[in-house]
């Protein structure tokens, strides 16, 4: 089987064995091919780097950006399958302060938009500080504790 997926490397590490890890962000879009192609720990992978500037997704029309603008795009779209999770709901309860007090979408959206400093899902595709604070406060914790727990959606 031979698929591209894009993703974003994010961090390069030297194990202790020598051995490199490269932590690599796959956007929502391609999760669930991601999934399937990965999900299994000792999968045989290639890698290739894209040449600057040498975008494999093709551009969107200015129609397409309007419809993303007011509707949400990825980001928007993932943050609300989170919020209707109750796995999130767990996380935002115990290992972000809540307490308890998250129990359904509605809340944890509010926690969400708390955490994020935003009024709208819709700013994590608009505004890339709130991109930025998404990514920090909530996705990259939020995937190391579904990691951690053997978790996989």
């Amino acid at each position: 089987m031979t698929a591209v997926i894009e993703g974003s490397s994010v961090s390069v590490k030297t194990m202790s064995d020598g051995t490199l890890r490269l932590s690599i962000d796959i956007e929502p879009r391609n999760a669930q091919a991601a999934f399937a192609l990965f999900g299994a720990p000792g999968r045989a992978v290639a890698l290739a780097a894209l040449k600057d500037g040498a975008a494999a997704i093709p551009s969107e029309s200015a129609s397409e950006v309007k419809e993303k603008q007011q509707k949400g795009g990825e980001w928007a779209k993932l943050a609300g399958m989170w919020c209707a999770d109750s796995e999130f709901w767990t996380w935002l309860n115990y290992e972000r302060g809540f307490g308890g007090r998250v129990s359904n979408p509605d809340a944890a959206a509010i926690a969400l938009r708390e955490l994020c400093g935003i009024a709208s899902r819709i700013e994590l595709d608009t505004d890339t500080a709130a991109l930025a604070r998404f990514n920090k406060e909530i996705r990259h914790p939020f995937m190391r504790w579904m990691t951690a727990r053997g978790i996989v959606r």
